[in-house]
């Protein structure tokens, strides 16, 4: 029951695009691997056997995971008002009310699947909380593929191009082989790991960004 468990939490990442084989800068994926194990692998095989045990202690394993959130992962900046208390008798009155500012990266499958254009017909709007909604920007005929743009579509090409090889592919869109996509192919990148950032310095963790 417990591997069946497991095996239906890691199925949506079955879906993610995970990168070609590239280090990891950073992060050293061996010792974390050594680490988990020593501190969660008795735990784990205890629950769910050791063959899943050292799949999810494995550096391969964690490798691939690290790599699919980084190219999978969707920006999150989430604004919320901050009332301040209200003043009482013979005290300042309050501060205006601020915003508080949330950055952050979520994956979401269905958003996951949707591939990039300059000239995307669908953008990314953000619901309540962390949820997002995919809103198309003109009328979409009927087997057409939805698509959004990864990046700033005002750049000019050059640059696109480079913030595009984050993902590891270059962009053959319309709007870029008219603008000269022929260009050569730059080095990819690698890929690095850096803490997500929240104002008034609360710290959130560990965020995955492409750089």
């Amino acid at each position: 029951e417990a591997q069946v468990a497991y095996f239906n939490a890691v199925r949506p990442f079955n879906r993610l695009i995970a990168p070609p084989e590239i280090p990891i800068e950073g992060f050293d994926t061996d010792a974390a691997a050594a680490e988990l194990g020593r501190l969660l692998g008795a735990g784990l095989e205890a629950k769910l056997g050791a063959q899943v045990a050292c799949t999810l202690v494995d550096a391969e394993f964690i490798r691939t995971l690290l790599g699919q959130l980084v190219l999978n992962s969707q920006a999150i900046n989430i604004t919320e008002k901050v009332e301040a208390p209200a003043a009482t008798d013979g005290e300042t009155a309050p501060d205006p009310v601020e915003p508080l500012w949330v950055e952050g990266a979520g994956v979401y499958v269905v958003q996951s699947c949707l591939n990039h254009s300059c000239e995307p017909n669908a953008d990314i709007v953000w619901g309540d909380n962390a949820n997002i909604i995919i809103k198309t920007l003109r009328p979409v005929a009927a087997g057409e593929q939805l698509t959004i743009s990864y990046i700033r579509c005002e750049l000019p090409f050059e640059q696109r191009q480079e913030l595009l090889s984050n993902y590891f592919f270059d962009c053959r869109c319309p709007k870029c082989q008219a603008e000269g996509a022929s260009a050569e192919p730059k080095p990819r990148p690698s890929i690095r790991v850096g803490p997500m950032r929240v104002t008034k310095k609360q710290k959130m963790g560990l965020g995955l960004v492409a750089d």
